[in-house]
């Protein structure tokens, strides 16, 4: 529930406030004056996010579909209100809150995001355990070890999209758990380009991935790149050296 939460608010922080800007909209205005936005300065999270939303579905969806979009922010604000508070909480509410979190993403357009919260809304594949095995032998040395030859590895065939599917699940589940115990997350690591021997492309996380660093997948390219710099020389300072 934490990390579909942490997937959630990336995905609309600042994405929802910047749109309404844009639009010439006071976003600040839908909150209540009991918001901690204002009375303390906080920073928007996804319960504000929530709000905007609701107090602004025109900008967000067509006029018929502003019912459904209410009900589902409903949902998720009840559901995430009884995370915050500390209530008990079933895997099906937190497989519930996923799924209708990717429901409300791609309603948005926010596709990477969604598509990280909807592999979260189902259990891993069969081969996570093996996979996760792998992905402890990867470090910022090793050469090679790109998607495309961890599939083979996997006898997954990396040009079947079904194979491709299960293999982006166990990387975004791979990252969940892994942040979930605050453990180094391996499948930054995996080479995304699905290249071929003799091509050269730098290793960048899939948009999928983002999250693990706090960023959204359409955070300014030049972010994105110093962040991940900064996560692998915290991971291994040496690892430029040779």
């Amino acid at each position: 529930m934490s990390v579909g939460l942490r997937i959630l608010k990336i995905a609309l922080i600042p994405f929802v406030p910047e749109a309404l800007l844009a639009a010439g909209e006071d976003a600040v205005k839908s909150l209540p004056p009991s918001s901690p936005v204002i009375k303390s300065g906080f920073d928007f999270d996804a319960r504000d996010a929530f709000r905007m939303i609701n107090a602004f579905t025109h900008f967000f969806v067509e006029e018929d579909e502003s019912k459904d979009l209410k009900g589902q922010i409903r949902q998720l604000s009840r559901l995430r209100d009884q995370w915050a508070h500390q209530q008990t909480l079933s895997d099906q509410s937190a497989t519930r809150f996923c799924q209708s979190s990717a429901q409300l993403l791609k309603r948005l357009g926010r596709e990477p995001e969604a598509r990280a919260l909807r592999h979260l809304s189902s259990r891993p594949p069969e081969f996570f355990g093996h996979f996760v095995d792998m992905l402890t032998s990867i470090n910022t040395r090793s050469r090679g070890m790109t998607a495309r030859h961890l599939m083979a590895e996997l006898d997954l065939d990396p040009d079947d999209m079904d194979d491709i599917i299960r293999f982006h699940k166990a990387i975004i589940w791979s990252a969940a758990v892994d942040t979930s115990m605050n453990r180094t997350e391996h499948a930054l690591l995996i080479d995304q380009q699905m290249q071929t021997p003799g091509e050269s492309h730098g290793r960048f996380p899939d948009d999928a991935l983002w999250w693990v660093l706090n960023l959204a997948h359409d955070a300014p390219e030049e972010v994105r790149q110093a962040a991940y710099d900064d996560w692998l020389f915290q991971l291994d300072p040496h690892a430029g050296c040779a």
